[in-house]
């Protein structure tokens, strides 16, 4: 399996402090399972997504200082027909807080 990893722009500057990465424990454990991983840039189109199992949107922090960037970008993953790992209804969905208040 081929997963790929959706990582936003304030979560990509977390990847790089190596005490705050969890990129390579993930990929360790994946390899146990015979799969790998391959970072993605979010918002970036430039992937060939056709040639993932499926993708994992990581760490979506920020999405609010672009939302419609970002929705787009969910659109575009669809679009292309790659599985979601998390499902994109999901992910819109959580973008509305005020489910907040129903707790």
């Amino acid at each position: 399996m081929k997963l790929g990893l959706v990582a936003f722009p304030l979560y990509r500057s977390l990847l790089l402090d190596e005490a705050l990465s969890e990129t390579p424990l993930l990929e360790s454990a994946l390899a146990d399972h015979g799969a790998s991983i391959q970072l993605l840039d979010g918002f970036s189109r430039q992937h060939d997504v056709s040639q993932l199992d499926a993708v994992l949107m990581l760490g979506c922090w920020g999405y609010h200082n672009e939302p419609q960037h970002y929705l787009d970008y969910i659109g575009w993953l669809e679009s292309r027909g790659v599985t979601a790992l998390n499902p994109p209804d999901v992910l819109r969905w959580n973008m509305d807080k005020r489910q907040i208040g129903d707790c």
